[in-house]
């Protein structure tokens, strides 16, 4: 109820913004490869309005100027030392001068020049817009900023997206993944939809089948005239693309793409609409591929009207349902379940040994205290599982089987990787008396200490640092230890050379994570945060910290792991940022990280 009135409240407040705003301005998001470079070029092909290539960049240049105060100079060295910006041929000087001549440069007013200064070099059309994939996820924060964005949202079966995205250089690498990728994807996207003024969905099928019904009722939902040069957008495609006709430079966990490999990877659209592409998967997809994928993702299939073939006439045996029904608030509840042990009503619950989850922002050392961890003889710690959060909250809301609950494993990451057989996995789950999570979890856990031949075991997957409350309610034997390290050392130590605008991002993105878990230290009940400056100057005390916080007695081997060496050479020393990163570059960082520094006392 709550929060069907808060979303209301929040849609409202957009229209009434949004009509005091300027002209609508279509963002196409939606999953990779769901065909919104297609629309974007149709969209583009009318004479009154351009859309560049993929921004990526503009929550957070708005939340740089409006949060933290960034200066022109910082805004604009943190679109220049973008991966993307060279697609947009746009002088820096030039959007500089435009910035500087503004009556007030706010966030949102920079966003908007950005766009009139392209829009002035492809013909001077008076309307913009947006295509960038991966805004489904921020829909709700440029909203906040630009009142006048309208959302579409693109959606194609998720097994032609599959089959589309396990041919490109980037993305996921398996079946799993990339059903997992295009479920998350959609569902968050559509979970945004109740608080945005105008949010619409557009099947690809249909845009493809209906291309001229699709883009007049498009039209209709941004306030522009329906032009048939639309529907010509393949005849300017490949001069439009040019732009992107260099190589892209590395970018976070993706490799370098060539000019010739990004020009190929939109081919399809130098051609009128292809009925072909609609269903492929039925004829190039691999049954067994088929069955996986529905696995995962034929929930959702069905709720969009796509079939789900092997989904079909199943029974619901093995099949966990979710509980289902109101649900006293969790406070109340765990003080109901407080009190009944308390009093002996219910048995008291089941004493199990503290397991450890090692979090913390990229580059902080984790990984050496997790190797510092695991060369003890009773702990036997896992690294990078990727699923826990994920899973916990699958089977928590959710029905799922033994089959599906492996697949959302395999999903993050291959279980042979980690020396699981999926088939033993498998058999384990469907051997429990109940699929909840704390089962499932402990015996995924259980699996590995086994192998190992330790009595327990622990987890470090650093980006876990965002999830801690949920891994809580589903594992009351977490034990959370944030590993943190001073911020610039850890820019200091990313691959690649640094500039000041990099240097900015990556002070966002340390400030977020760092600033919104100790936010939460006191909603997590069992919380640690080690330092790893002192986890190199005083190891043994720290490990001693650690292992009375774990109810584990400290051993010796902790303190000088095999693989410690070349952990600390990977990282870095201590603060190698005064040597590394040069004087602007550690301002910029500042800028926007230099309080939280302050507080975590680094100079």
């Amino acid at each position: 109820m709550l929060r069907s009135v808060t979303g209301y409240r929040s849609r409202r407040r957009a229209m009434r913004r949004a009509a005091q705003g300027p002209p609508p301005a279509p963002f196409v998001v939606g999953a990779t490869r769901s065909g919104t470079t297609l629309l974007r070029l149709m969209l583009d092909a009318h004479p009154e309005i351009a859309i560049p290539s993929e921004t990526h960049f503009i929550p957070d240049l708005i939340k740089a100027r409006e949060k933290h105060g960034a200066s022109p100079e910082r805004m604009l060295e943190m679109l220049t030392s973008h991966r993307r910006w060279g697609d947009f041929h746009i002088e820096a000087s030039e959007l500089a001068q435009r910035w500087g001549a503004l009556p007030e440069l706010t966030g949102p007013a920079a966003v908007r020049e950005f766009f009139k200064v392209y829009g002035e070099k492809q013909g001077g059309p008076p309307r913009w817009g947006d295509k960038t994939p991966g805004y489904v996820k921020r829909m709700r924060e440029i909203q906040e900023y630009l009142p006048e964005a309208r959302f579409i949202h693109l959606i194609r079966d998720g097994r032609d997206v599959a089959l589309s995205i396990l041919k490109q250089s980037f993305g996921p690498e398996t079946i799993e993944a990339a059903a997992d990728r295009w479920r998350g994807r959609v569902l968050r996207g559509r979970a945004q939809q109740p608080y945005l003024g105008y949010y619409m969905e557009v099947r690809f099928e249909d845009l493809v089948l209906d291309t001229e019904g699709q883009l007049r009722r498009i039209c209709e939902f941004i306030e522009l005239d329906f032009d048939p040069a639309m529907l010509g957008y393949h005849e300017r495609a490949e001069e439009r693309l040019k732009e992107k006709a260099r190589e892209l430079p590395r970018g976070k966990g993706r490799d370098p793409q060539s000019a010739e490999r990004r020009l190929k990877s939109h081919e399809k659209t130098f051609e009128p609409p292809n009925p072909s592409l609609v269903g492929a998967y039925k004829t190039k997809m691999a049954p067994a591929d088929q069955a996986t994928y529905e696995a995962l993702a034929g929930d959702l299939l069905l709720d969009l009207g796509y079939e789900a073939n092997s989904l079909a006439g199943a029974n619901g045996a093995g099949v966990h349902e979710p509980r289902s029904g109101p649900r006293l608030p969790r406070s109340m509840r765990r003080a109901l379940s407080v009190a009944g042990h308390a009093t002996g009503i219910r048995p008291p619950a089941e004493r199990r040994d503290p397991a450890p989850f090692v979090v913390g922002a990229a580059r902080s050392g984790t990984t050496l205290l997790s190797a510092m961890l695991d060369a003890h003889p009773e702990l036997t710690m896992v690294a990078e599982t990727g699923f826990v959060p994920k899973l916990a909250e699958t089977i928590r809301s959710e029905p799922v089987t033994a089959e599906r609950i492996v697949k959302v494993m395999a999903a993050a990451r291959p279980l042979a990787q980690l020396g699981i057989d999926e088939s033993e996995m498998r058999r384990r789950i469907e051997g429990l008396d109940d699929l909840k999570a704390a089962a499932v979890l402990r015996e995924f856990y259980g699996m590995l200490s086994e192998r190992a031949g330790t009595p327990r075991w622990g987890d470090e997957t650093p980006a876990y640092l965002k999830r801690m409350r949920r891994i809580q309610r589903a594992l009351s034997e977490a034990h959370f230890i944030h590993v943190i390290r001073d911020g610039r050392d850890t820019a200091a130590a990313k691959p690649g050379e640094l500039d000041p605008g990099k240097a900015l991002v990556i002070g966002q993105r340390w400030e977020k994570k760092v600033g919104s878990a100790r936010q939460q230290e006191h909603l997590i009940e069992r919380y640690l945060e080690v330092r790893y400056e002192e986890l190199l100057t005083a190891t043994e005390r720290v490990l001693r910290e650690v292992c009375t916080f774990l109810e584990l007695d400290f051993d010796e081997a902790m303190v000088d792991p095999p693989e410690r060496a070349a952990i600390e050479a990977e990282l870095g020393p201590v603060g190698a940022w005064r040597e590394t990163l040069s004087a602007e570059d550690a301002r910029a960082f500042a800028d926007v990280a230099g309080e939280l520094l302050d507080e975590l006392g680094y100079d």
